[in-house]
């Protein structure tokens, strides 16, 4: 609007500006004709003395002859050429000041018309800028005006005069009736140009006075202009102010937004490092079935073998000897075996002190995690709190509104308001309802990773119950191979002391990688914990900040720019909620994407897995043919086998030890499972939890919204029954405002005067105790401080007083000011 106006008035002020040029080149050829009009008047009063000299001279020659009638009929000649030269210039002259007098009255019609629709489109102030080098302009003109026509006046009258005086003197040449004939004549040109003169005089009054009025009413608009250009300062001051607390809400808006997303990368990093683990254990459930699926092909193998061997025992005899030998050496070896099982059982016990020290680490985890649960509900309530305050002072805004709607509400301008604001509504219901059509798909969603999760919750469990089945059917496996390991104990332990290895070795690196991963969350936890206090300090002092400017601000507002301010901020509350939506959306999609990826990984790594598993089938397939050479050779030696029947007994026992340890290992195994299982369990229930809250949150704030439109709506309806009575309240409310605005200065004079006394007293505590150390520092056991303890009481006693005094001024200066 008030571009547009601008632009209609420049326009307007280019096409005066033309016009008056025009004017101005106008009053350059009036000006040139009235020098030719005033040459042509000295050239006729150059005439008419060459011809008053002539008829002097020619009386002397020609009084003897009296030759009246000649000089009767020149004089009569002269002064017809005289009087019809003055009666032309007059005539000219009032031609040209006649339409002089028509084009300034058409201009100044132009310039009132103008200074209306200006006034009226356009902002005073701009108008008082334009129209007051303007109408200085307008004014010299008149003048100059006034000061030729003055002059043209007296110039015909000094002429008349001067027929007059000439009339005079040749009366005595012209005859009687002649002498009538110019006098009528003259009279009628006298009559007829003070008749001019005066109706000139009667106009320039008249455009005297015109102008006397306009200078009123132009003075009364240029108090008007400076009466509306104060309250627009004042309020485009307000709307900064209000501007920069609302950027200040947006940034801690934005920070919480910052914290919600961290805590959810965190708790996602939690979900990734348990899902790792659980895949850990799948991995070695299925290393240990393999195992056993090894373990039954080469006791198959075994049984093959030992039928040939007892059918070879009677030709390998001969071999008894060398055998021995060997057996010595097998016997040695068997030492160094055990000796390598001991240190491998003491790496289990340390293997499992470390997964014990793995469960306290995960036992504070969760602690952590509880603590930034209640930082978060803390956070939230504080928020609530927040709001709760900003709507204490929305309501104090609206009353205030109240009271300012009777101030300064024009009617024009309300009912564009009113027409952009509906326009507005419509849009914010709009991008409502797309807002809501977004929660529903991300419902949707919601319900379809769960089900996903059901699912495989499901295949989790028949992995588990086929796990059960193993273990039974490895347990009857045990049992066969305790009957059989009395022909093939040396091989079982061979086999078993590489299995132990294997075993020992991947163990290992699961432990080192869980350590890492125990560590690098540790690490981001401690960041996080940091970051959340610091953030949450901050946002305590921003908060007393924003209280203090929401103070402010409520002395001050008005009613247009409030509403409109209200409506920017719910329009921005609405913009930041769908960006919010479709953040979380986008988080959405990447945690789809890292699925994906996951998915991606995990058949990558059960490649690699089935391919190891390859390799290792080679490796026992060249083990199995190593063993059934040595199988050739240990034919020869079954009848040693009454001899090792003792040593056998011993390996069973030792067997039967490592069956408990590995049931104990599984129970251990079971119950690392329930644990996950429960942290699994309790990880769903608060992400259930949060995205409740989060739905519910949304659902409040968009009912608040509609609550706010309701509300907007029927104080619209109030404001257009408010309009009457705007203009009978309005110098009401610009003196009372007036008032008001001098009161808050006199108050701000006073505050600041208060805050330079609470820093001179600090200054001078400050001094005080800086003399009170210097005077009373003890410099030895036989210091003179003892002497002088009451002193420095005292001087303790005064500057503790002047601190609570500048604590109280500090935390108090609006009523220490009312007081002063």
């Amino acid at each position: 609007m008030h571009s547009h106006s601008h632009s209609a008035a420049d326009v307007k002020c280019k096409l005066l500006e033309d016009e008056l040029h025009l004017w101005k080149e106008k009053h350059s050829l009036l000006e040139d004709k009235l020098q030719s009009v005033q040459k042509e008047l000295s050239r006729i009063s150059q005439a008419h003395h060459t011809s008053s000299a002539k008829a002097k001279e020619s009386e002397a020659l020609e009084n003897a002859r009296h030759p009246s009638k000649v000089d009767v009929g020149m004089n009569t000649e002269e002064l017809e050429e005289t009087e019809g030269g003055t009666c032309r210039a007059l005539q000219e002259s009032n031609s040209e000041y006649c339409s002089v007098m028509d084009d300034l009255l058409s201009l100044f019609q132009v310039l009132f018309y103008f200074a209306v629709s200006v006034g009226a489109g356009l902002g005073r102030s701009t108008f008082s800028i334009w129209y007051r080098p303007k109408e200085k302009i307008w004014r010299s003109m008149l003048q100059d005006y006034e000061k030729e026509l003055t002059g043209l006046a007296a110039s015909h009258l000094s002429e008349i005069d001067i027929l007059k005086r000439q009339r005079g003197s040749s009366k005595h040449e012209v005859t009687i009736s002649d002498q009538d004939y110019l006098e009528s004549v003259i009279q009628e040109v006298l009559g007829h140009l003070e008749l001019k003169v005066r109706s000139m005089k009667t106009k320039l009054k008249e455009l005297r006075s015109v102008l006397e009025s306009q200078a009123s009413v132009i003075s009364s608009l240029r108090t008007e202009i400076t009466k509306k250009t104060d309250e627009i300062h004042f309020i485009m001051d307000e709307k900064v102010v209000g501007e920069e607390a609302l950027q200040a809400s947006q940034l801690e808006c934005n920070e919480l937004a910052s914290l919600i997303k961290e805590i959810d990368g965190s708790m996602v990093q939690l979900t990734t490092a348990l899902a790792t683990r659980t895949l850990e254990r799948d991995q070695a459930s299925e290393a240990r079935i393999s195992t056993e699926q090894e373990l039954r092909k080469r006791y198959g193998n075994l049984l093959s073998q030992l039928d040939e061997a007892r059918n070879q025992v009677i030709k390998f005899q001969s071999e008894l000897e060398e055998r021995r030998a060997q057996q010595e050496e097998h016997r040695g070896q068997a030492e160094a075996l055990k000796l390598e099982l001991q240190n491998c059982t003491k790496r289990m016990e340390n293997a499992e002190r470390d997964v014990e020290q793995l469960k306290t680490l995960i036992i504070q985890l969760d602690i952590t995690r509880e603590e930034l649960v209640g930082k978060l509900k803390l956070t939230t309530t504080k928020e609530q709190q927040a709001e709760k305050q900003v709507t204490a002072l929305e309501a104090e805004v609206g009353r205030l509104r109240v009271e300012v709607e009777t101030r300064t509400a024009e009617v024009s301008h309300t009912c564009s308001l009113l027409e952009v604001l509906s326009r507005e509504r419509d849009h914010l219901q709009s991008e409502l309802n797309n807002s809501k059509e977004k929660l529903a798909l991300e419902d949707a969603t919601r319900n379809r990773l769960e089900e996903l999760w059901t699912s495989k919750s499901d295949e989790h469990r028949a992995a588990a119950e086929e796990l059960a089945t193993l273990k039974c059917e490895h347990q009857l496996l045990k049992i066969n191979a305790t009957q059989m390991s009395k022909d093939n104990a040396v091989l079982v332990e061979d086999l078993g002391n590489l299995t132990e290895k294997v075993n020992h070795f991947h163990m290992v690196q699961q432990q080192l990688f869980h350590q890492q991963n125990t560590e690098d969350m540790l690490h981001k936890a401690e960041e996080q914990v940091k970051l959340l206090a610091e953030e949450n300090d901050r946002i305590v002092s921003d908060l007393k900040g924003l209280e203090r400017q929401a103070d402010f601000m409520t002395r001050s507002l008005n009613q247009q720019l409030g509403l409109l301010n209200d409506y920017e901020n719910e329009k921005k509350v609405i913009v930041s909620q769908l960006s919010a939506a479709k953040v979380a959306i986008n988080d959405l999609v990447a945690k789809l994407s890292t699925s994906l990826k996951e998915m991606t990984t995990l058949e990558e790594k059960h490649r690699k897995v089935s391919e190891l598993l390859q390799d290792n089938m080679q490796e026992v397939e060249r083990l199995s043919a190593t063993a059934s050479m040595e199988q050739e050779r240990v034919k020869s030696l079954e009848h040693l086998l009454a001899s090792l029947r003792a040593e056998e007994l011993k390996l069973e026992m030792a067997n039967k030890e490592a069956v408990s340890e590995n049931l104990i290992l599984k129970e251990r195994i079971s119950a690392l499972q329930e644990q996950v299982n429960n942290l699994q369990i309790t990880r769903n229930s608060q992400n259930q939890d949060i995205m409740r809250l989060q739905m519910s949150k949304n659902r409040a704030r968009i009912q608040e919204l509609e609550e706010r439109m309701s509300s907007v709506t029927a104080d619209l309806t109030k404001t257009t029954t408010l309009y009457k009575d705007c203009f009978i309240k309005l110098q009401k409310s610009e003196s009372r405002f007036l008032e008001l605005r001098k009161e808050f200065d006199h108050t701000l004079g006073l505050l600041s005067k208060v805050d330079e006394e609470r820093m001179q007293l600090q200054q001078k505590c400050a001094e005080l105790e800086g003399a009170a150390l210097k005077l009373y520092e003890p410099s030895g056991p036989n210091s003179p401080i003892k002497h002088s303890s009451p002193d420095i009481a005292w001087m303790q006693q005064e500057c503790h007083r002047l601190k609570k005094a500048s604590s109280l001024l500090e935390s108090s200066p609006e009523p220490v000011a009312i007081s002063s």
